[in-house]
Order: C-alpha cells, then structure tokens, then sequence
C-alpha cells in the first residue's frame, strides 16, 4: 500500500462507483466517455471505507450531498488522522515506552523522519 500525499488520490471514478453502493447515483446515468456498462478502475478497499465515511459526516454537516472536491478532502484528512494512529501503533512496542503521547511526538517528527 502506497502512502497518499494528496486528496486528488482519491479519484472521482473512486467516489462514483462509492456512490452508486449507496444508491445515491443512478446506475444507468452514465458519463459520456464510459464505453461499458462495467467499471475498468475499481476501488481499493482500503480507500472504499474513508470514502463512506466522508460521504457519511458531510451529509450530515450539510444536508445535502457533498461535492466530489469535498468528498476527497474530507477522506484525505480522514486518512492521515488514520495514519497517525497507525504509525504509533507500530512503533509502540518497538520503543519500549509506556507513554503513547511520546510515541506520537516521534512519529509525527517530520524533522526526525527525514534528517532535518
């Protein structure tokens, strides 16, 4: 799995086949550069899950259906919160600490992570 670094990695065709699972769009809507009635670039399911999540909070913040530019920035910052947890998780046993609070200050770093 590859680390993200943008919101645009979560892509429109991404949010589209989220959105038609929950029945928000309609299946036989079809964009006009789409040949086949079956999806060539599926979703990772890794991706899938803070999709549903950020389609789920700014409904609820909003009322109405968010826009896609909306829906890959809340999924991103949803997934770097995830990548924080995480990355404190893993190095957790490895320090040989009891204080989580330490762990997250040096994995968060970025100076200690790349040399700075």
């Amino acid at each position: 799995m590859r680390r993200l670094t943008s919101p645009n990695a979560f892509k429109t065709c991404y949010i589209a086949e989220v959105k038609e699972e929950l029945g928000l769009k309609d299946k036989r809507k079809m964009a006009p550069n789409r040949r086949s009635l079956k999806r060539k670039v599926k979703t990772p399911a890794y991706l899938k899950k803070f999709i549903f999540e950020a389609i789920g909070i700014l409904t609820k913040e909003t009322g109405k259906m968010p826009t896609y530019k909306q829906i890959q920035q809340k999924a991103f910052e949803l997934y770097k919160n995830a990548e924080k947890t995480f990355l404190v998780e893993e190095y957790y046993g490895f320090l040989k600490t009891n204080d989580k609070d330490f762990v997250r200050k040096i994995a968060e770093d970025e100076g200690l992570y790349y040399g700075f």
